[in-house]
């Protein structure tokens, strides 16, 4: 038996992203079959048949309809206290909050705030 062209039980179930144990119920089942390796009876798998699998599993999936990003229903403002060099409110912005004000008392951090208020960033 050749090696490049099987993989082994472990290898075959991190590319799967499966169990051993569903790739045993698959076999069982006949959705995934294995071949037994000669010598030790362990379960190998043909490249070819996990590549056809993984094929077919993921033909729906594109590029182009995978997105995480979510329509707000309503307008949220935040109002940030001990708001730094602003960071995390340029993150709040970019993921469709408003920040309305910020609030810090150290004047490097607020010099910072000041220009990133002039650069629109916030």
């Amino acid at each position: 038996m050749v090696t490049k062209e099987y993989l082994s039980l472990s290898e075959t179930a991190e590319l799967v992203g499966k169990s051993k144990e569903t790739l045993r119920r698959w076999d069982n089942e006949s959705i995934l079959n294995a071949v037994r390796e000669p010598v030790s009876n362990y379960r190998v798998y043909r490249k070819n048949d996990v590549q056809q699998l993984l094929g077919n599993l993921f033909d729906e999936v594109t590029e182009d309809n995978i997105s995480n990003y979510e329509e707000l229903e309503n307008e949220y403002s935040v109002l940030e206290l001990f708001a730094g060099a602003g960071g995390l409110a340029v993150g709040m912005e970019k993921a469709g909050l408003k920040c309305v004000a910020l609030n810090e008392i150290d004047k490097w951090a607020c010099q910072t705030l000041k220009k990133i208020d002039q650069n629109g960033m916030s």
